[in-house]
């Protein structure tokens, strides 16, 4: 198990931001590998296994205690209805911009976050479905996290090592915060809404712009990248269906859809969402001139008419209508991760829940539901450790999908936690330990990229 420790100084030399490649690394006198490894590796201990297990004293809350979470925010934003009415006002010279690259532009106030310092930390050679492995990492991080002068370190872990964590955090009685993995869990979104859509005819869909084998990996949750473009691909076209009829435009897909004379947004609007969609994209405008539009606002009311009026009439649009609302919370999700919206988070796996066990995926539907449990009560017990998750501004990078070593081709994910530790579970075999300590080199340069890239 592999474990990567990231830290925001609060105080930094500036001149030495993004110098790391011209500033000499003076070489070592020769020593003996034993004296170099001597007390430099992170304990090893003893895990005695408790007779009655530490989840046996968490009980899952009813749902009505998550059904708050479930409709504090709504998934759809108006900044993702502008981004969609944006489609109506490209040319071929002005093309509207991709969904994260919107968001970033609108969401960007011009200030630059701190530097985050990356550390890799002692490698600990044993199996990491291990009990003594996971104890030996958690106390490693209190005992450190104690020297720092941290209340509560983060860890962050996937499933079921997250489920490991919680237990023996919870036998023990350690003052650590384990959050669930945010890639993984995505993953199991994507490949929950591609199981509940099977024999819908979004497979002959998505093959009009992949091919067969891909698009078995994408409704499979496996190829994350391509995965997220395809839905959001197919989301945007269906909402651009619906704006066509609220927006009074022709079209022979359009005229299909039945809608009621009230459900026309007049000319006067259009003309002002056309204004605002230029400002937004301009820089012109503010986050909170998008989201106090008062044609924005009646846009997005007319096409939840729209949408309650399609669901009544048809199954097959009540399916598709879904769909589309699952991708909203795709894109709550990721909104979330990238701007440190913490009642985000929780409110976008809150909504994850009735796919996960609609699908039967049971490991995440019950992890999940204890995740939130576990993360609604930081408000009260670690009320230092939420603040930290406001007042961050679009980043350019999602966190959880950096690659963290180039040891033998593996790209392991990054696991984000808010208070600055990384987990990366690898077992390695003396082969792979070799070829780390060989590209110990590249390892300190990626280390250092990651370092400029994330304070930039």
């Amino acid at each position: 198990m592999g474990i990567i420790a990231v830290s925001a100084p609060c105080l930094m030399d500036e001149t030495l931001r993004g110098q790391y490649a011209e500033v000499p690394v003076p070489h070592c006198p020769r020593r003996k590998v034993a004296d170099i490894v001597r007390s430099r590796g992170i304990p090893i201990l003893p895990y005695d296994i408790p007779q009655k297990s530490g989840l046996c004293s968490m009980q899952l809350n009813d749902w009505s205690t998550l059904k708050q979470l479930h409709c504090s925010l709504a998934p759809l934003t108006a900044q993702d209805l502008l981004w969609h009415v944006g489609w109506f006002f490209s040319t071929e010279s002005f093309l509207r911009p991709n969904w994260s690259g919107f968001m970033h532009d609108l969401n960007a106030d011009g200030s630059v976050p701190q530097v985050t310092n990356i550390r890799m930390l002692p490698i600990i050679d044993q199996n990491r479905n291990d009990l003594i492995c996971i104890y030996s990492t958690l106390q490693f991080i209190s005992d450190q996290s104690a020297k720092l002068g941290i209340p509560s370190p983060c860890i962050t872990f996937d499933h079921p090592l997250w489920l490991k964590a919680v237990n023996i955090i919870h036998s023990e009685n350690l003052n650590i915060v384990c959050h669930l993995g945010r890639f993984h869990t995505m993953m199991s979104f994507l490949g929950s809404m591609g199981s509940v859509m099977a024999g819908s005819g979004l497979t002959e869909v998505m093959e009009c712009c992949y091919g067969r084998n891909t698009v078995i990996r994408i409704l499979a949750g496996k190829a994350v990248k391509r995965a997220v473009r395809a839905h959001f691909l197919v989301d945007s076209a269906l909402r651009i269906l619906m704006l066509r009829k609220v927006f009074n435009l022709s079209s022979s897909e359009a005229d299909d859809i039945d809608s009621s004379p009230e459900m026309v947004l007049p000319v006067e609007e259009f003309n002002e969402l056309k204004e605002l969609y230029q400002n937004a994209i301009h820089h012109w405008c503010s986050v909170d001139d998008v989201e106090s539009s008062s044609s924005l606002q009646r846009l997005q009311q007319l096409m939840s008419e729209l949408q309650s009026h399609l669901a009544k009439k048809s199954r097959a649009a009540r399916l598709w209508l879904q769909y589309c609302h699952y991708v909203d919370v795709l894109k709550s999700f990721i909104r979330a991760e990238r701007m440190g919206d913490w009642a985000r988070h929780l409110s976008s796996v809150s909504q994850m829940l009735n796919l996960f066990a609609a699908t039967g995926c049971s490991n995440y539907a019950k992890s999940a539901s204890l995740y939130l449990q576990c993360m609604m009560k930081l408000s009260d017990e670690q009320p230092w450790l939420q603040g930290r998750r406001h007042h961050r501004s679009w980043e350019g990078h999602v966190p959880t999908t950096f690659a963290g070593c180039t040891t033998q081709g593996v790209q392991p994910n990054l696991r984000c936690t808010p208070a600055g530790y990384y987990s990366r579970p690898l077992k390695l075999h003396n082969s792979h330990s070799a070829l780390a300590l060989r590209n110990s080199a590249s390892c300190t340069c990626t280390v250092c990229y990651l370092s400029y890239s994330l304070g930039s």
